[in-house]
């Protein structure tokens, strides 16, 4: 029974940190524990391709970039948002995702968020086929940040994360780790430019049974360029390059397959050191482009396009997005456009409410 529960663990892992892949058999494919921790939670870095590394301080900076948050506009914010995942494929399957943050002056702030994962209705069935029941997996996150300047365009930050996973009854496993960011921001004739840079996930393996898997530790870098068109309006231009900091390590069935990982892997090497393997293969690298118009701070357009080559998971995708800011409220929404008609990505929404002050 043990071995069939955490065959089923495996499969789950490796099915959603490819969030729905075409291809699982790439030379480049690497999964990990907890993928959910990838996904992307708000709406508007949605609307604009997955890119938050270095665009504009906002609610949610605190999963894409912590170290903006003190160059935030307002005092403080909360927002909710939430996305059904993978409904082309799953049912019942949803991220739902609650962030905020509060600046202690001019150089200081705090953020928390919390992060909720349910995977639906799975059944559990024995080595014959026959079925024993149905489980209700999730998995969860909590973050707590703490950012602040360092000069008057530098900011630096630091996140600290614990991570339950609740997959099958009796398997769960449970985590912390840790994001270290940094922000830089210069204001220029009609606009301005900005880098960012994070690590994520940074921490100690989540282990099922007698099985260790690695947190989906990603190095995050990017820029952002704002111009002014008018006194009213202001169009950004945003590319993120992201790279997954985890060897291919073995197959979870223990037969060694390097860089070709099917349904999970585990790996003796500890943490760094699968950090620094990883660095060397740049065929898992992704990219994230977007642009956002915006017209007197209240009305939103934006556009993006994710990509990742074929062997390392081949989510290639279009997304769209709108939002409105009325008496301090936000309200954003996003829509991912999949050029392949079986992409079980294909048509996935996103909602975002939130509230500055």
């Amino acid at each position: 029974m043990k071995k069939i529960l955490l065959g089923i663990t495996c499969l789950l892992t490796g099915l959603f940190s490819s969030y729905g892949q075409t291809s699982t058999t790439g030379s480049s494919y690497v999964s990990t524990a907890v993928p959910f921790l990838s996904i992307t939670p708000d709406s508007r870095a949605a609307g604009m391709g997955d890119v938050g590394v270095a665009t504009s301080a906002d609610i949610n900076s605190i999963h894409w970039n912590l170290s903006k948050t003190v160059f935030a506009k307002r005092n403080g914010g909360v927002s909710v948002s939430y996305t059904p995942w993978l409904k082309e494929i799953a049912t019942g399957m949803s991220l739902g995702y609650f962030s905020g943050y509060y600046k202690l002056g001019d150089k200081q702030a705090i953020s928390a968020s919390f992060r909720f994962f349910n995977l639906g209705d799975v059944d559990i069935i024995d080595a014959n086929g026959a079925m024993l029941k149905t489980s209700t997996p999730n998995e969860f996150s909590f973050d707590l940040g703490y950012s602040r300047k360092l000069s008057e365009n530098f900011s630096m930050g630091v996140a600290f994360r614990y991570i339950q996973s609740n997959i099958i009854e009796g398997q769960s496993g449970s985590s912390v780790a840790a994001d270290i960011s940094a922000f830089y921001t210069k204001p220029l004739d009609n606009g301005n430019i900005a880098f960012g840079a994070n690590i994520s996930n940074i921490g100690s393996k989540m282990s099922y049974s007698n099985n260790s898997y690695y947190l989906p530790t990603n190095l995050k870098i990017g820029t952002s360029y704002t111009r002014e068109l008018s006194p009213k309006s202001k169009l950004s231009i945003s590319l993120d390059v992201n790279k997954l900091l985890v060897d291919g390590g073995e197959a979870a069935s223990g037969q060694a397959k390097k860089g070709v990982v099917v349904i999970g892997n585990a790996s003796n090497d500890d943490v760094i050191a699968s950090m620094i393997s990883s660095l060397g293969d740049l065929s898992s690298v992704t990219y994230s482009l977007g642009t956002e118009y915006g017209f007197q701070d209240q009305f939103f357009a934006r556009l993006g396009y994710f990509y990742e080559s074929e062997d390392a998971g081949n989510r290639n995708y279009l997304t769209t997005g709108l939002g409105m800011n009325y008496s301090n409220i936000d309200f954003d929404l996003a829509y991912l456009i999949t050029t392949d008609a079986n992409n079980p990505l294909k048509n996935t929404l996103r909602f975002t409410i939130g509230y500055t002050f």
